[in-house]
């Protein structure tokens, strides 16, 4: 059913209070439904390209700017948008997400539960919020790209936690959980309440598949960031308006709306977004009525994967946001036989600067490997870019194990760093060292180390030069350029880490190059390096706001310290290993770690990995600070005693 009383209110609103819409649309309350219905015909079609152009004069005047909320599209279009809404409109939202909820389990036992939203590619975050139906439960939006990484039983045990609650996830998503869980052996050991899938086009084998691996029923929304829940489905592939959330049309290339049967381009009107109105909005999306009134949506989106160096994939969506804040307004990826890519994109104005393009490669390369090839193409006409989107990879194609890779491996960075190092003149040695050479305990927080060892003047204009040369190429690599005198004396931590842990890149090994310290020195630092850490933890849990929590920041914060500091505890017992993952297991047996810190400390090591979903759970944050506190001060003093 329409709802031509929200129709009327937010038609009202606009043309008194969003400068946009202000000559387009002048109606006063008492204009009957029908007159309304034939009133929206005379408003123009909007288009992305007029929302990224006019965003700002399709604010409302009278919107409290404190209450203003950003959200922006994921671009898998190709044109990612910025949307300013209210806490009232995702309030509005989220009861709309648990009615389909209840509608569809038929009942509200789940809302005791997490309810997750699952992604899979590496830019997503994760993290968490109350459940507006519940506050003493969660949602919880969890990034399994880097869970993904591990092996088989260890992937399944992190997955169990999705075990009777309700999922929701984009249905390529979907997809490779399910392959991945097929080729495990392990269908029925995942078994949520319900899955829910939204945000591209759900086919007929997919949902089979979702059916089969997770032995639970299976639910489509058409959602869009811009409007939220559009439409629910009510039976496979026939959905009913949301007329709470959206007035819905349909209409031909002439913008006439069309017959019941006949495809056209799907046009919605927001109705809960009084912020920036968006009437008569083309989602790109195209579908036709049924007679008695349902949708069928014939064409959505899917999404677009790219092929590393290594034979791995990464989702386009990652580089929307870097995309949509250079203003690029439409663009497409291609990639050829020999893995080069071309950027398409659109623009009326001139070709991207040369640092718009610089930004643009270094993210792809960050992603794919520094080694290949990015060409830009500047097109004239936006129906061009389409013609240049060439999805040669499809689900199918994607290998299940090598699925949305973290970044380049060690393999590809290393051979294109000698490539470029090789060429430099007074360099005495370089390698790779710290977490990206141990994975399993890798965050998003994690950089590539690079370490230089040069002859001369270590902070020359020539090494800063070098330094914004590789960065952007690689720009999570993170450059230390130095001499190799006296390194033992001065940073004697360092020298441990590079003579244990290290990638040789070039010039003379790592052993000839940098002296291991003496007990002395290293006990000197940790002492050092304990008390300045302990001061660092403490001013961390005073600045913990209960309503404002990142559980992975924190713990990754926790973490890196509390390793840091029992890095120099086995040291000087006499251990010559120095890894995240090998610091980690000997935790699991120190004798000055009880039981319950172990189990904090490993809930913290798995939140900075997003291992385990992030829980904005106070106690528990709390506790890492503590736990830390307390394990940093005990190694301290027994440094100092001993």
């Amino acid at each position: 059913m329409k709802n031509f009383d929200k129709l009327t209110k937010l038609l009202i609103h606009a043309g008194l209070n969003s400068p946009y819409y202000a000559d387009k649309i002048s109606i006063n309350q008492d204009t009957p439904p029908e007159a309304i219905e034939s009133y929206l015909n005379s408003i123009p079609i909007l288009n992305k390209r007029d929302v990224r152009q006019k965003k700002h004069r399709m604010l409302s005047s009278i919107a409290d700017l404190s209450e203003i909320k950003r959200l922006q599209t994921t671009g898998t279009t190709g044109e990612p948008l910025d949307i300013f809404v209210d806490k009232s409109f995702i309030n509005n939202e989220n009861l709309l997400f648990g009615k389909h909820i209840t509608r569809c389990l038929r009942n509200s036992d789940w809302t005791s539960k997490i309810t997750y939203y699952l992604q899979l590619h590496a830019s997503a975050t994760s993290n968490c919020m109350p459940a507006i139906w519940n506050p003493n439960s969660y949602v919880v939006k969890w990034n399994l790209a880097r869970a993904w990484q591990a092996t088989d039983n260890h992937f399944l045990e992190y997955l169990d936690r999705i075990n009777d609650c309700v999922v929701t996830t984009m249905p390529s998503v979907a997809d490779l959980l399910c392959r991945r869980i097929t080729e495990a052996k392990a269908i029925g050991r995942i078994k949520p309440l319900l899955v829910i899938c939204s945000g591209e086009s759900l086919s007929e084998k997919v949902r089979d598949k979702i059916q089969s691996a997770f032995q639970c029923p299976v639910t489509s929304l058409y959602t869009m960031t811009e409007s939220g829940i559009a439409a629910f489905e009510i039976e496979n592939g026939l959905y009913d308006v949301e007329s709470d959330s959206v007035f819905l049309e349909i209409l031909d290339e002439n913008a006439k709306r069309v017959n019941p049967g006949v495809e056209g381009n799907i046009i919605v009107t927001v109705l809960n977004n009084f912020i920036m109105p968006l009437i008569r909005y083309q989602t790109g999306d195209r579908g036709s009525w049924t007679d008695n009134g349902l949708l069928r949506i014939s064409e959505g989106r899917i999404p677009y994967h790219l092929i590393t160096t290594s034979g791995g994939t990464v989702n386009s969506v990652r580089f929307a946001k870097i995309l949509a804040s250079l203003n690029v307004e439409k663009y497409a990826f291609s990639q050829d036989e020999s893995g080069a890519i071309t950027f398409s994109y659109f623009s009326t104005d001139n070709q991207l600067d040369s640092m718009s393009c610089n930004v643009i490669q270094a993210a792809i390369l960050g992603s794919i490997g520094p080694g290949m090839k990015v060409i830009f193409k500047r097109l004239t006409e936006p129906e061009k870019v389409s013609e240049y989107d060439n999805r040669k990879v499809s689900l199918n194609q994607i290998s299940v194990k090598s699925a949305e890779q973290i970044g380049p491996n060690i393999e590809e960075v290393s051979s294109w760093l000698k490539s470029v190092l090789s060429n430099e003149p007074q360099i005495f040695s370089a390698v790779l060292t710290g977490s990206f050479l141990d994975l399993t305990g890798s965050t998003r927080y994690s950089d590539i180390d690079l370490v230089i060892f040069v002859e001369g003047n270590p902070i020359a204009t020539r090494w800063l030069m070098l330094t914004k040369k590789l960065k952007k190429r690689i720009p999570s690599i993170s450059v230390h350029i130095d001499t190799q005198k006296d390194l033992h004396k001065r940073s004697p931590m360092l020298a441990c880490r590079l003579l244990r842990e290290h990638s040789q890149v070039i010039g003379y090994p790592i052993e000839d190059v940098v002296l291991l310290p003496d007990t002395k020195l290293i006990k000197e630092q940790g002492v050092y390096r304990s008390q300045e850490v302990l001061g660092l933890l403490q001013l961390q849990l005073a600045n913990v706001e209960q309503d404002r929590l990142n559980p992975i920041r924190e713990a990754w914060i926790t973490r890196k310290f509390l390793i840091d500091i029992f890095r120099y505890r086995y040291i000087l017992q006499g251990e010559q290993e120095t890894s995240l993952s090998y610091i980690v297991q000997k935790m699991q047996n120190d004798p000055i770690i009880n039981i319950q810190e172990l189990k904090c400390i490993d809930n913290m090591h798995q939140t900075a990995c997003e291992y385990i979903p992030p829980l904005s759970d106070y106690e528990q944050i709390s506790s890492w600070y503590y736990v830390a506190l307390k394990l940093i001060k005990d190694v301290q003093c027994e440094i100092m005693n001993n």
